[in-house]
């Protein structure tokens, strides 16, 4: 009689293993936020190397000041300044890293609900040149300056580049952030990281 119960229990458990992989593959919205995070998965990471040293964007400017670059602060109607240090609830400046012969711009806005430290707060966007960063080694997921597209194309295989025109291309990074790459002679010289909310503006520009 036991035999037979755990018969019926063992062919009952695998009835329902069945019935739940049915209605996994074809009605589960489990399965539809699954993809969607395998899709996600498929962005270009966010990492990204300047002079050996490791950033995830969006990073903080502290972590650039750590790594030995200095900042100016730019607030709108004002020339650059290092004599600012916080940022009011909400309010934004543009912000302008160097290191030695080396520059790149950024931008950060103060999402915290309360006036903060500007090297506490991180990098809403960020533009790298190639001439800017000079002999400064850049890497963003294994593509570096003055790669062409096909280049780009073949570390990225697995990933969906889009054309914006003629010279510019962009694709997706973390799912929240889009980024642009500006091509010259068919090699890249300008990278630039934007929330996605402003590809639309980019876009029209």
């Amino acid at each position: 009689m036991k035999i037979f119960l755990s018969l019926l229990i063992c062919l009952s458990l695998s009835s329902c293993d069945k019935a739940s992989d049915f209605m996994y593959n074809n009605f589960s919205l489990q399965k539809n936020i699954d993809m969607a995070e395998e899709n996600h998965r498929k962005n270009i990471e966010g990492d990204f190397k300047i002079d050996g040293y490791s950033y995830t964007f969006p990073s903080q400017v502290h972590s650039f000041v750590q790594n030995g670059f200095t900042y100016k602060i730019k607030k709108e109607g004002q020339d650059f300044t290092e004599d600012i240090h916080n940022l009011d609830v909400g309010e934004v400046c543009d912000i302008y890293f160097s290191k030695n012969q080396a520059s790149f711009l950024g931008q950060v806005k103060n999402n915290t609900g309360a006036n903060s430290d500007i090297g506490e707060l991180s990098l809403s966007y960020i533009k790298l040149t190639k001439d800017g960063l000079g002999s400064m080694d850049f890497t963003l997921d294994d593509i570096k300056m003055n790669d062409d597209i096909s280049q780009i194309e073949e570390k990225l295989s697995d990933k969906e580049i889009i054309s914006l025109n003629n010279d510019q291309y962009y694709m997706y990074l973390n799912g929240q952030y889009v980024v642009i790459f500006t091509m010259k002679d068919d090699k890249l010289i300008q990278i630039e990281i934007i929330p996605n909310e402003r590809l639309a503006d980019y876009e029209k520009n």
